[in-house]
């Protein structure tokens, strides 16, 4: 404890008159003898107080009235006697070793305290940093298991509540919100809240950059903006009474910034007294808004590309909708051409080419679609357990037409024992017939491809080599992206448009298999190598789709087709009356239902994009009428996915077929209803 001089001083004094008082008491049985020890103890009792001055001034005004009161003779101050002059220099000679000492001891005592404070201070701010650095922790673990939720958050609302309730915790605010920025309006709109009720957020519902609000000005300033105590900011006196109201009296808004600047709202937290927002505070709110600004912006991001997404897919179908219009009619045409035309060697040819085209431009819409589909998994596959043989042969066929345009030599070899599958049979040969078409396509005339399969353990490996262009090392990562095409020359063969790889890889996995592609470079030929599950159980028999129905065979019908587009009206009636139905045209829904009241057909081929009145409802009126419920209505239309077929179904319509139809299947299909 801290003492002042004369304080010290008045101490040292004291106990020196303490001291001769002391020795005066205890004279009657001292006597002579140790005249100055008590005064000893009064200069060692100085010197701890006060140290070597108190002390000395304490040994010099006791040593006078100690040697006239307890020295022989008494009541004699003087030093002539020898034995009084060496008393005085021992009495001197004693002080000194006891101020010595006790200044020694008193310096010590203090280097202690000194030390122990120091210590307990840097105790103390060893506490402080250890809790500092704990709620650090704690903040920046929260922080980091937000973050962890954010990645995969899908609910922009919830995600912001959450944001919110951690900033609130790191912060010990009280209150929060979080204002997004409407894009029409610019103005900042409350999208998550803690504590608000009714009053405030009708007042706050929508802040446009000039209110006086702080969000406002945080907004104006695209920095972080705070008010210790509303009560004492001018610019918050408009609002001051919703603040009251609400219960709080310092507020802060942070920014929702993106990486390149843009604002896209605003964190707000509120305390319900006046407080100072410290630093560590303004870093971790400014880390939370970070956080949600990231957030709205890839949920954003999301949404346009799953809107785009979405337009794709509506653009590929109409797209192939209206394509598929014009093909129908052409493939009528082709048909009745086929016969009705004198067989002349050069009009037989050009009916081949353009059936061959047709047949063309219907696989690559269907392609296209059906990449779409597996893309935004939407394809379903129809399983059943197949023999591989009769796929490839089928493939084979398929592709044969360009195969033999292109004068190459095929190759196929498949094992004796039968392989079987489970397999959608029509997507497995949809497979190896893109990868012969690729070959062909990437071999220049006159080339070679061979076809193998071979059984591995519990798999099949389907291998299709051919000796055309290869594919560089660059390239092979990227083979089956969807439209990518090795580099052609000039002069080179002809190429598609870079989905049937895409299709027949996404149609693999489908079926739990994997695809590869090999090249030993430019002009070295490629290898592609299909690999697919061996089925573990026997074979199932599998309804055999492959015969073409003569046009002889059958009953006659009475037959409607009803189609806005004429030409394929048209077209699709003279074809089956020259199959010998009874046929009747109509071009539009309402037309059509009367023409099925009047001529009661057996079937109705019902286009759906019709004006007037759509195919879904003309079939639904005539499923009304007790004269309609028999008759069997066939979905004959350009629109051809997965959700067009249920609504059909869900309408009414007993089968769903896809322009240009394909006339041997039109006649099995006819074939198939009773009469």
């Amino acid at each position: 404890m801290a003492r002042s001089r004369a304080g010290v001083y008045g101490i040292s004094l004291a106990a020196a008159v303490a001291a001769i008082l002391l020795r005066w008491l205890l004279d009657p049985w001292l006597g002579m003898q140790q005249p100055y020890s008590i005064v000893y103890a009064a200069v060692a009792l100085a010197v701890w107080l006060g140290g070597y001055r108190p002390a000395g001034v304490a040994a010099l005004l006791a040593y006078l009235p100690a040697t006239w009161l307890y020295v022989e003779p008494r009541h004699v101050l003087g030093h002539e006697q020898p034995a009084r002059a060496l008393g005085f220099v021992l009495y001197i000679a004693t002080c000194a070793i006891v101020i010595a000492f006790g200044e020694a001891m008193r310096r010590a005592s203090q280097r202690a305290e000194a030390a122990r404070e120091e210590a307990q201070r840097h105790s103390g701010l060893l506490q402080k940093s250890e809790e500092r650095l704990a709620s650090e922790l704690q903040a920046m673990s929260r922080l980091h298991a937000l973050s962890s939720r954010l990645m995969s958050a899908t609910d922009l609302n919830a995600a912001l509540e959450d944001v919110l309730e951690n900033a609130i915790a790191t912060c010990g605010a009280d209150l929060g919100n979080i204002q997004l920025s409407n894009p029409a309006t610019g103005m900042l709109e409350i999208a998550a809240q803690r504590g608000f009720g009714r009053e405030f957020l009708e007042h706050f519902r929508s802040v446009a950059a000039g209110d006086d609000s702080v969000c406002a000005r945080a907004l104006r300033q695209s920095a972080t903006c705070a008010v210790e105590d509303v009560e004492q900011d001018p610019e918050f006196a408009p609002h001051r009474g919703i603040a009251a109201a609400a219960g709080f009296r310092a507020v802060q808004s942070t920014p929702l910034a993106t990486r390149d600047g843009a604002i896209l709202g605003m964190l707000s937290t509120h305390f319900r007294a006046p407080h100072r927002l410290p630093e560590r505070d303004r870093r971790f709110l400014d880390l939370h808004a970070r956080l949600a600004a990231d957030l709205v912006d890839r949920l954003r991001y999301e949404r346009m590309l799953q809107q785009a997404d979405r337009s794709k897919d509506e653009f590929l179908a109409t797209l192939a909708h209206e394509l598929r219009n014009p093909l129908a009619p052409i493939r009528n045409a082709v048909h009745v051409f086929q016969a009705q035309a004198p067989a002349d060697p050069v009009l037989t040819w050009c009916r081949q080419v353009i059936e061959r085209q047709l047949g063309q431009m219907s696989r690559l819409l269907d392609d296209l679609l059906d990449v779409s589909r597996i893309t935004a998994n939407k394809f379903e596959l129809r399983k059943a357990t197949v023999p591989l043989a009769p796929v490839i042969a089928g493939a084979v066929e398929t592709s044969r037409p360009l195969i033999e345009e292109a004068r190459h030599d095929l190759t196929v070899e498949v094992p004796a024992e039968p392989i079987y599958l489970e397999a959608d049979p029509v997507r497995l040969g949809q497979i190896f017939s893109n990868l012969l078409n690729n070959a062909a396509r990437y071999t220049p005339e006159g080339g070679s491809i061979r076809m193998s399969c071979a059984r591995r353990g519990d798999e099949v490996v389907v291998s299709v080599r051919d000796t055309g262009i290869g594919i560089e090392p660059d390239m092979l990562p990227r083979v089956f992206d969807m439209f990518s095409q090795a580099e052609a020359s000039t002069n080179g063969p002809r190429r598609g448009l870079g989905i049937g790889l895409s299709l027949a890889k996404g149609l693999v996995e489908m079926h739990g298999g994997h695809v590869e592609a090999k090249s030993d470079g430019h002009r070295q030929g490629s290898e592609f190598l299909v690999r697919l599950p061996v089925a573990q159980d026997g074979p199932r028999p599998v309804a055999d789709g492959s015969a073409e129905p003569s046009a002889s065979r059958g009953p006659k019908r009475r037959l409607l087709v009803v189609d806005d587009l004429k030409d394929n009206a048209d077209s699709l009636a003279m074809l089956l009356g020259l199959m010998g139905h009874e046929v009747h045209v109509a071009y539009d829904g309402e037309t059509g239902v009367e023409a099925a009241e009047r001529h009661r057909p057996e079937v109705v081929l019902l286009d759906i994009g019709m004006p007037r009145l759509n195919g879904y409802e003309a079939c639904r009126r005539i499923r009304q009428q007790p004269w309609g419920r028999g008759m069997h209505i066939v979905a004959v239309t350009g629109w051809g996915q997965e959700h067009d077929r249920r609504r059909s179904e869900e309408a009414g319509f007993e089968d769903h077929m896809v322009k240009p139809v394909d006339p041997a299947a039109l006649l099995k299909m006819l074939e198939s209803f009773p009469r």
